[in-house]
């Protein structure tokens, strides 16, 4: 199994969700430090890079013009996150003053997918309005197939953190495990020639989806920390491509299944 797999990250997902019970007993039962400031529910701003998974998924290709309506099953995917445009995101984010452990983020994430064409792969249903029901290599219809510049997110995060080694300089731990999710919309810029037609390429509208995560927050000092964590996006991805004389007739779909390992650093103001 891919160390970056999605299993892989829902596994440490679930495990950052259990580690988080005994913290937070021990948290309940020590006697809270007063800080003799407010607690650190400023503003910060995340920074980060790492790396990505893709799941197989299927890839179906819509072309009504040509009488194309064909699905290759169990795709498989690259995510090359330091290729062309790396692989990065930046969050923006606040912990509420009376709940310091519950958060607010508004994130912006850069990812991308390449299909592997080299490998074989069944195709069912109609292209170039003849029946087709075989495994074949991909790339002997598909000369290109890739969200490169890529699957652009914006997500709206809710978190919950605990705070570890409590001081009244770290009021709010300078450890910090913490997990969230919420929803997310995405844009694409696919570039993708199929049938040997290409389309012109542009960002344009994708759709909703979703993003679970889980890690931990490290305070260097009061104002700058570093952060790892395991995300899981999920949702469509419907791509421009190509239907003879139309260059934005047809459509190409299938499904975001990513599994993410990010690290950076943050400042809170």
């Amino acid at each position: 199994m891919p160390l970056f797999s999605p299993r892989v990250v829902h596994a440490f997902f679930v495990a950052a969700i259990f580690s988080l019970f005994p913290i937070v007993a021990n948290a309940q039962e020590a006697e809270p430090v007063k800080p003799t400031g407010t607690r650190a529910q400023r503003p910060y701003i995340s920074l980060y890079t790492g790396t990505t998974q893709a799941q197989n998924a299927d890839l179906r290709l819509l072309q009504p013009v040509l009488g194309t309506d064909a699905t290759y099953h169990d795709v498989s995917w690259r995510g090359r996150p330091f290729s062309g445009s790396p692989y990065y995101g930046v969050k923006v984010g606040i912990f509420l003053p009376k709940s310091p452990r519950i958060g607010f983020e508004a994130e912006f994430n850069h990812s991308k997918m390449y299909a592997k064409l080299e490998e074989r792969k069944l195709l069912t249903g109609t292209f170039n309005g003849q029946s087709v029901n075989g495994v074949e290599t991909v790339g002997d219809r598909v000369q290109k197939y890739q969200i490169t510049n890529g699957i652009n997110s914006f997500s709206l995060n809710v978190l919950y953190r605990v705070p570890v080694a409590v001081s009244v300089k770290y009021p709010d731990g300078r450890f910090q495990p913490y997990v969230g999710g919420g929803p997310q919309y995405t844009f694409l810029y696919s570039i993708n020639i199929i049938n040997s037609l290409g389309v012109k390429e542009k960002y344009h509208p994708n759709g909703w989806g979703y993003q679970l995560f889980g890690g931990g927050r490290f305070m260097a000092t009061p104002h700058i920390g570093l952060f790892l964590e395991g995300k899981y996006q999920h949702g469509d991805a419907v791509s421009l491509i190509a239907d003879q004389g139309n260059t934005e007739g047809g459509r190409g779909i299938t499904d975001i299944r990513m599994a993410q390992l990010a690290g950076g650093v943050f400042y809170q103001f």
